[in-house]
């Protein structure tokens, strides 16, 4: 007699758990939280998005008020922060509509540098191994010019590779921008004159959040025109020669035979060499004229 009342709890359950999944590509059309501020904290967010991409790991929602469009991001894992933070998340918006680069404007934070001479403050160049970021089977920590790694627990080397991120994330001073009229394609301080803003955080997990802000008189759109645009959202993937204030560079190396065996490696191959390829996905907006 029981089992029609378990079999219902179980479809009850499921449906509410299929109407909580999130979409890969945002659908609607979003109002921004009064309080935003695109200061790279979450508190305004709630700890929801409005969809959840497979493609690059990120939950995001584009929103816009009636000064500014929005985009607030989050990775969903640890490993997306070692991409994003050496490779830049790039915003394109294309206010045609067209899933094109073309004509498009395009944010790109945070803004890393080339530098293949990394040299710490004492002159000594300074390589950190190891960490989360990669999906190593095993790994060393090495910090400075030791000359053999001091093997780290697996909270260890979180809570290195968490301080690695703030302090490279607290070094970007810079956003890039292309294709804005009157504004030179070019690299603006994160405290420019034109309302352009780009700003990002780690939680204690070690997430990756991340907001930008962009003027709508900046992309000439009015929202009493309710105009649809196309943007793209892209993880530029990992530069090898990239460097944060000439400070430090960080790279994960196995030290063990097991990184080297067959088959049972291939996903994780194929891990890395996405850490260091480009993804990305197209999306549609219609701009909400109102709250």
């Amino acid at each position: 007699m029981r089992k029609p009342f378990y079999f219902l709890l179980l479809m009850i359950l499921t449906n509410c758990v299929y109407a909580q999944k999130l979409p890969d590509v945002q659908n609607t059309s979003i109002w921004a939280p009064s309080n935003v501020r695109a200061d790279g904290k979450q508190q305004e967010w709630g700890g929801g998005f409005a969809a959840e991409n497979k493609r690059t790991e990120l939950q995001y929602t584009v929103c816009n008020d009636e000064k500014n469009l929005y985009l607030a991001l989050r990775a969903i894992n640890t490993e997306m922060a070692t991409k994003i933070l050496r490779g830049g998340i790039s915003f394109t918006i294309n206010t045609e509509g067209k899933k094109k680069n073309n004509d498009a404007f395009v944010i790109t934070y945070p803004v890393v540098v080339r530098n293949t001479n990394v040299r710490n403050s004492g002159g000594r160049s300074v390589q950190v191994m190891g960490g989360q970021g990669m999906q190593m089977p095993r790994e060393v920590a090495v910090i400075g010019g030791g000359q053999a790694g001091t093997e780290r627990t697996q909270a260890q080397r979180d809570s290195i590779q968490l301080a690695l991120h703030k302090s490279q994330l607290a070094s970007v001073k810079e956003i890039r921008i292309s294709g804005f009229k009157n504004i030179a394609d070019s690299a603006l301080s994160i405290y420019n004159e034109y309302g352009l803003k780009a700003a990002a955080s780690f939680d204690d997990k070690g997430l990756f959040f991340c907001e930008f802000a962009v003027p709508l008189e900046l992309l000439g759109v009015k929202l009493d025109q309710a105009p649809e645009i196309a943007y793209q959202i892209k993880l530029n993937g990992i530069d090898m020669g990239a460097s944060f204030g000439g400070q430090m560079v960080f790279r994960a190396v196995p030290v063990s035979g097991a990184a080297r065996g067959g088959g049972s490696n291939d996903r994780n191959n194929t891990s890395r060499q996405d850490m260091f390829a480009a993804t990305d996905f197209w999306g549609k907006y219609i701009f909400q004229k109102n709250k």
